[in-house]
């Protein structure tokens, strides 16, 4: 496979949902709880690679509870040169390359967002962390796992 370039970032696909806001003037800070939703990889062509890649984050009040509000993005991304039939260099470019090239959009998402909800912005490295990638791998093999079980035989 040869070097992939990120040609395209777009929006896919959001949702946001939120509990009356008079209820987080009494209940102080939330804490989020972040998770990855989808990452997968398809080839568009013979020269571009698709990437999707979603997150979703839940928040809930400091002492606990259940979650008052929740925000999830998913984003596409077109990378030219990145078309393989590797498992691995598919797992690569989708679990690694796209969660660090999504990774700024999606915070800019999160952080409007909860600013349209009224929320405080919800304060995320500007890298991912390091055991986002690791949640990254595992949502892209099951992806693989759920999409070999409806291919026909």
């Amino acid at each position: 496979m040869t070097k992939a370039t990120l040609e395209r970032v777009t929006l896919h696909r959001a949702e946001a949902s939120c509990e009356p806001i008079a209820r987080f003037a009494v209940l102080g800070p939330l804490v989020g709880t972040l998770d990855v939703e989808e990452v997968r990889y398809g080839a568009v062509g013979l020269q571009r690679a698709a990437v999707l890649m979603g997150w979703s984050m839940e928040l809930a009040p400091k002492g606990g509870g259940g979650a008052l509000a929740s925000v999830s993005a998913i984003f596409h991304l077109i990378y030219a040169g990145a078309v393989s039939s590797d498992p691995s260099a598919q797992r690569d470019l989708a679990a690694t390359r796209g969660l660090a090239d999504a990774w700024p959009y999606w915070l800019e998402h999160l952080t409007t967002t909860l600013a349209r909800m009224g929320l405080p912005p919800h304060e995320l490295p500007a890298t991912p962390p390091m055991g986002l990638s690791t949640m990254a791998r595992a949502a892209f093999d099951a992806e693989r796992r759920i999409a070999a079980c409806h291919r026909p035989r």
